[in-house]
């Protein structure tokens, strides 16, 4: 449900009444067109993203759920949102991305 909301705010299709405190749809429900399946919603927001932002996603995806950068842990927030991430990279992209972290992982110092 959390996905559906964020991806109806990101749409403007739900919005703030600031006057009121209150959400508003901004067009009839019957005109709201939802995806699915929670991977269609995620990746229909994946999808609004800028280019640059959505390959680093993807990348980080490859990586998996959870890894160090600069001694920081960084984590999806939600394991459906890496799934649906890694699984929206063509199967030889994910091979080539696959190569180039192992090499990485290789060769950079370990903290």
């Amino acid at each position: 449900m959390e996905e559906v909301i964020r991806s109806l705010i990101a749409m403007q299709v739900l919005t703030r009444d600031r006057t009121e405190r209150a959400w508003r749809l901004a067009i009839p429900v019957d005109q709201i067109r939802i995806p699915e399946t929670i991977q269609g919603v995620i990746m229909a927001r994946v999808d609004r993203l800028d280019e640059g932002v959505k390959q680093v996603l993807k990348i980080v995806a490859v990586i998996g759920r959870s890894f160090l950068y600069r001694d920081l842990e960084c984590i999806f927030k939600y394991a459906l949102v890496q799934e649906a991430a890694f699984s929206s990279i063509l199967v030889e992209r994910r091979r080539d991305l696959h190569l180039h972290v192992a090499a990485f992982a290789q060769t950079s110092p370990r903290n």
